[in-house]
């Protein structure tokens, strides 16, 4: 008992000593850190950490949680903006804060996928007996030997081919052989043999069937002995001069792959050498378990090198125009096989293989040979955006103040290598943030200011959204006006007038219009002016509709159903009579009014 008293008054007489040190002891536990040095001003704002919406006048307790208040910031005269944020040195240092210039370039996606060489189906060719009969002798009596025209497959004995040779030699001797010679030939009888038959004057008991074309052997049917009827099939030869190289391409890869374009092929039993294929075929549905789907190239193959089955790595290069169509100089302007993408020419006509129509290439998502010397697309580097799924925020530095930065939200085009295409919301020249933008974003939610996470505008912000570009956008619009006019008058020279003038007008601002006009002004015909005017009207029209009040000039919205193939487009004209630069005097009046933006003077 006594040795239990004295444990509780050791306990007793150790937590006391604790609580009179914590009472008396002057001694931090640890140095404070410059931070924590400064001497708080009196305008400070004190916010919670957890609940930012908390904001007081003095340090305390945050009513909703209990944590430590801390300073938001001290007094400034500085005003900033909704979406802007200010670091200092030593946060920027920590931040590891690294900026890159929004800029004009045209870049490359490099898209890799594997698959496997498989015979070209299109090239292969039945052969079939046109005679009942049974196989006395097989010549090629494995699958995948090779073979050249001419070559002898079978000997076959027919009844029926065997009266024939007999009313032929009977025919011979009235001197009347046609008719015979040409039931021998329907029969399936070579020329060749059927003079060997009236030159010998005896008929022969069996007849030799021959491969058709070059190639290999990929079936047969039955062996020595075996009877076939008329119409069966003896073998199935295949042209492996060209194959298929079958590949799997990645939901998120589709749409930078084009019919036509050029793709670079390595095997694994040929290193050191490269092959070169076209895509020729792309399926309409993906697999639903793999999220891909199986892309065909044509692959030419002259010396037989690559097999069937044989495992492939494919690179394809794809570049893009600012309008989003793909770039290739050897395609431009061209005229290429639907079904054979290797036949490419630079003018109308058919297919050398298939005789089909060849198609221009603009027509399948390839830009003209006009739109190779447009402005490049605006881009960033592919880390400066943060992804939400719906929307892209970047943050740009301000160039007059270090450390000022603001928030902006962008619209983004597809992903091409390490970079994005820039659709709207910067300017070239413009710093954005490529490292440390995650933390800038999470500074500007602890302080309750939009972010990724929060896209909601004041009504304010939204109000003055056009404010700063209104004048360019007015100057913008009159030099549209004349250019929709122009097209519908079929005026070129007018409409690369009026075009430069909108390119203008739109650089500063509306770097967007500005190089879809940029396409327009270097357009050498009308079909190709009227693709770039319907790309400058759809931003047009969209910031016409949203500020209709801010406009000096009264226009009207026109709609077209026929236009973009059928699809429809808008524009906006001076009159409310149709005028329609899409057709020009081929359907002027072709369209309907849906509304007016603008002045009513």
């Amino acid at each position: 008992m006594k040795r239990s008293h004295l444990v509780a008054l050791l306990l007793i007489a150790f937590l006391a000593g604790l609580f009179l040190r914590g009472c008396f002891s002057s001694a931090p536990k640890t140095a404070p850190t410059d931070a924590a040095a400064h001497v708080v001003a009196e305008d400070t704002i004190w916010t919670c950490s957890m609940h930012p919406q908390i904001r007081q006048p003095h340090p305390g307790k945050c009513p909703l949680c209990g944590m430590d208040l801390t300073p938001l910031h001290s007094g400034s005269n500085k005003q900033l903006g909704p979406r802007q944020i200010e670091l200092s040195p030593a946060a920027r240092a920590i931040a590891q804060i690294e900026t890159a210039p929004v800029e004009r370039r045209f870049v490359e996606s490099e898209i890799r996928m594997v698959g496997k060489i498989a015979f070209d189906s299109t090239r292969a060719r039945d052969v079939t007996v046109l005679a009942d009969g049974v196989i006395e002798r097989l010549f090629v009596n494995y699958e995948g030997v090779p073979l050249r025209k001419g070559d002898h497959l079978a000997e076959i004995y027919s009844p029926e081919v065997l009266a024939a040779q007999k009313e032929l030699l009977a025919a011979q001797r009235s001197g009347n052989a046609e008719g015979a010679r040409q039931k021998l030939s329907l029969l399936g009888v070579l020329d060749e043999e059927i003079d060997a038959t009236l030159q010998r004057g005896t008929a022969s008991r069996a007849f030799t069937v021959r491969s058709p074309v070059d190639g290999v052997l990929v079936s047969k049917s039955g062996n020595e002995g075996h009877w076939l009827n008329r119409g069966d099939t003896l073998a199935t030869i295949t042209d492996n001069t060209a194959v298929w190289a079958l590949l799997d391409a990645y939901e998120s890869d589709l749409g930078s792959i084009h019919y036509g374009q050029l793709v670079e092929l390595t095997v694994e039993a040929l290193p050191g050498r490269t092959f070169t294929g076209h895509v020729a075929f792309i399926p309409p549905e993906l697999n639903d378990q793999t999220r891909s789907a199986k892309i065909r190239l044509n692959v030419p193959n002259p010396d037989g090198s690559l097999k069937p089955g044989m495992f492939v790595r494919a690179t394809l290069l794809a570049r893009q125009s600012v309008s989003g169509k793909e770039v290739s100089p050897e395609l431009a302007d061209k005229w290429i096989c639907p079904m054979h993408p290797e036949v490419i020419k630079a003018a109308p006509g058919t297919c050398d293989i298939c005789d089909m129509a060849l198609v221009p290439t603009l027509e399948l998502g390839f830009v003209s040979a006009d739109a190779l010397t447009s402005i490049p697309p605006l881009v960033i580097p592919a880390t400066a955006p943060l992804l939400t799924g719906r929307r892209a925020i970047v943050y740009v530095a301000d160039p007059h103040s270090p450390g000022l930065y603001e928030g902006r939200e962008v619209e983004l085009g597809p992903r091409a290598g390490n970079f994005y295409i820039v659709k709207a919301g910067l300017r070239e020249g413009e710093q954005v943030v490529v490292r440390g933008n995650m933390k800038i974003d999470s500074a500007a939610q602890l302080l309750a200011k939009p972010s990724m996470m929060s896209p909601v505008e004041t009504a304010e912000e939204n109000a003055a959204k056009l404010e700063p570009y209104a004048e360019s956008f007015n100057a913008l619009l009159h030099a549209y006006l004349d250019l929709a006019g122009a097209l519908a008058n079929d005026d070129l020279d007018g409409a690369h007038a009026n075009a430069a003038q909108l390119q203008d007008a739109a650089k500063a601002d509306f770097p967007r219009i500005a190089a879809h006009a940029a396409t327009l002004v270097a357009a050498k015909s009308l079909d190709t002016a009227r693709i770039a005017f319907g790309l400058i009207s759809q931003p047009v029209v969209a910031i016409a509709r949203e500020h209709a009040a801010d406009l000096r000039e009264r226009a009207f919205i026109a709609f077209c159903p026929m236009a973009n193939d059928d699809k429809g487009a808008e524009w906006l004209q001076r009159t409310e009579a149709i005028l329609n630069p899409y057709f020009g005097d081929e359907m002027l009046t072709c369209g309907v009014i849906r509304g007016h933006v603008g002045a009513e003077n």
